[in-house]
């Protein structure tokens, strides 16, 4: 059943029924089995444009993330490459709006990590939204982070301790898995191959940033 969702995918795909090509993409991709490497690697590529198709970045990338971690493919990790920022997310126009996406992801991971509640309400998100805003312009302002690596600027997103209203944060911020590279003894660097075997940078696979979309929904 699902390589015939997936090949009506692919060709719905290539018809530009962009929509059709999405529900039995996601079909094909939930009911093949994980032994099927190939196949299961080719239908999250194809899901990937059609997510794309239709205006969802996040998922396009995600989707192709996880189609390379389940098979390499260098064409892929490619487009993967030109599509990222510094931050492992959809690249935008400016580099700008890269920092402001990933400060607010990161901020709205410690939101959710003291206690706010899955999934965020329109009020509670656009509350948010206001909060950060405020905060990322006064390090704009301030000219915080100029001349600042990307490296450089994620530890400061991270580190900042924002008072969230509606919410007591804990004294200590929520501890975090750090990844290690046993083999060279350190932690890894954005730039150096993911630790998953991808064969694509660590910064745009397992150390990505996940979108404020993906937070938001628990994913």
């Amino acid at each position: 059943m699902w390589r015939q969702q997936f090949r009506n995918g692919r060709r719905a795909l290539r018809r530009h029924r962009n929509r059709q090509a999405l529900q039995l993409l996601t079909a094909a991709v939930a009911e093949c089995p994980a032994s099927e490497r190939s196949e299961l690697a080719a239908a999250l590529r194809a899901l990937g444009f059609a997510c794309a198709r239709l205006g969802r970045r996040d998922a396009a990338l995600r989707c192709w993330v996880d189609a390379q971690r389940t098979r390499k493919q260098a064409p892929l990790a490619r487009l993967i490459r030109r599509c990222s920022n510094d931050y492992g997310m959809p690249r935008q126009h400016h580099r700008i709006l890269d920092d402001w996406r990933a400060f607010h992801s990161l901020q709205l991971s410690r939101y959710v990590d003291a206690g706010g509640r899955l999934p965020l309400g329109p009020a509670e998100s656009d509350m948010l939204r206001d909060l950060l805003w405020g905060h990322f312009t006064a390090l704009l302002r301030g000219g915080v982070l100029d001349g600042l690596s990307a490296e450089q600027r994620r530890e400061l997103f991270m580190n900042l301790q924002i008072p969230f209203p509606l919410l007591r944060l804990p004294s200590e911020p929520p501890g975090t898995a750090i990844a290690v590279d046993f083999v060279r003894g350190r932690r890894p660097s954005p730039a150096d191959p993911c630790l998953c075997g991808s064969a694509l940078p660590y910064v745009v696979c397992c150390g990505r940033i996940p979108t404020s979309g993906e937070i938001a929904i628990g994913c």
